[in-house]
């Protein structure tokens, strides 16, 4: 009996100290009441430098990217592309801005919160990622490519969010 309540003990340290690592900021819209779970902008790349932020509403998971720049330096519409290369370059994920067109250098890519984590969202919670690349309308390619503390951040931002984004969905 001692050894069973020491294991819940231990599990429960376990478990809480996981959740302090994450601080996320809740907040609710006043208009529509919608409460929104979000990291905050970081900082990450070693070369260029972007802003990310992962946020999730009950119906939403967001990476929201942000591009330094001069003003109109980097325009996006809902035909830019983004390929997010995992470690090793073999495996990627395309997609398109989801935001709405911009030169503010603005880009969001967003996954469905759903019960069960969309694969390719669920991949960059838990693979390490060796880049992104973001194209903007005028062809420029913006190249971002992640140290080893920056890959286990990013990974550990987008599961701390994907986990708290399930006790929105009740």
């Amino acid at each position: 009996m001692k050894h069973i309540g020491l294991l819940l003990v231990c599990c429960c340290a376990l478990f809480s100290g996981r959740a302090q690592d994450c601080k996320l900021k809740r907040t609710i819209d006043p208009y529509t009441k919608v409460e929104k779970i979000s990291t905050g902008f970081k900082r990450f790349g070693r070369d260029t430098t972007i802003l990310l932020s992962v946020d999730a509403t009950k119906t939403d998971v967001d990476l929201f990217f942000a591009v330094p720049g001069p003003p109109e330096a980097h325009c996006f519409d809902n035909e830019s592309p983004i390929s997010i290369i995992y470690e090793g370059g073999r495996l990627k994920y395309n997609s398109k801005n989801s935001g709405s067109m911009n030169c503010e250098g603005l880009f969001h890519v967003t996954f469905r919160n759903v019960v069960t984590t969309p694969t390719a969202l669920n991949n960059i919670g838990t693979k390490k990622l060796q880049g992104i690349k973001l194209t903007d309308t005028r062809k420029g390619v913006i190249q971002v490519n992640f140290s080893e503390e920056e890959k286990e951040k990013l990974m550990k931002m987008v599961n701390c969010v994907v986990t708290e984004a399930k006790t929105l969905l009740k």
